[in-house]
């Protein structure tokens, strides 16, 4: 399963957080979690803040984060 296109509006660190809670609604709807994520790409308009989209990304997930792609 591919998942794309979500950008939810907002400040960059909430934008962040709710596009990803989307990306788990998604997942739900079709029976998965973010157990099941194997990477994530991210395009990112400011590289500065690539660390930190990292870090909340990191947040989101229990354990270990998939490999993150930022573009």
């Amino acid at each position: 399963v591919i998942v794309s296109g979500r950008a939810a509006p907002g400040e960059f660190v909430n934008a962040v957080r709710d596009t990803l809670k989307q990306l788990r609604g998604d997942l739900h709807t079709v029976g998965l979690t973010f157990d099941h994520a194997v990477h994530l790409k991210a395009f990112l308009g400011d590289m500065t803040r690539a660390a930190e989209l990292e870090q909340i990304v990191a947040s989101m997930f229990e354990g270990v984060a998939p490999p993150l792609v930022v573009t």
